[in-house]
């Protein structure tokens, strides 16, 4: 479930292909027009770059006052048996999750095959364990049908969840 999880940032690396195309071009039009298309070239490039360096970091809403804490009966009837959508930190790639009663999970991220991980459930911590990622503690707040894992120990909301996309 963890939402900082490593994944390609399609818009910083769509600044590359941006510079690549607009050199070629640069290159074919400056045999026909000479030094006024160089006047202007580098504003054209710095303008059109300057959509593709924004770091694309999601970042989820406070969790509102309204906002009540479950407890691990809660817990068990709300997200069991559900899917629930959220956004990545990091490239703001949309995932889901569904939590299963025997512990397991299931994540989500397109085009990424799902991966299978595993939970845990104690004194109204969910716990996530993903293979090759740390162990994400979340307690499980609920405002109007919207859940916000928020870290227990620091207050840090690492995840902002729906029931639709």
């Amino acid at each position: 479930m963890s939402v900082t999880r490593p994944a390609p940032c399609i818009r910083q690396s769509n600044g590359v292909v941006y510079a690549l195309i607009y050199r070629k071009l640069f290159r074919q039009i400056k045999g026909r027009c000479g030094m006024t298309l160089s006047k202007f070239g580098t504003s054209i490039l710095l303008f059109s770059l300057a959509g593709c360096t924004t770091n694309g970091a999601y970042q989820p809403p406070p969790v509102p006052a309204s906002a009540v804490a479950l407890n691990d009966e809660q817990i068990h009837g709300t997200l069991m048996g559900k899917k629930l959508y959220g956004t990545t930190r990091e490239g703001s790639h949309p995932y889901s999750i569904s939590f299963s009663p025997d512990g397991t999970d299931v994540f989500e991220m397109a085009p990424n095959p799902p991966e299978k991980e595993r939970w845990t459930l104690n004194d109204g911590v969910v716990c996530v364990i993903p293979k090759g990622y740390p162990t994400e503690c979340s307690q499980v707040k609920v405002a109007n049908n919207e859940y916000w894992f928020v870290d227990p120990k620091n207050g840090k909301v690492n995840a902002h969840l729906k029931l639709k996309p």
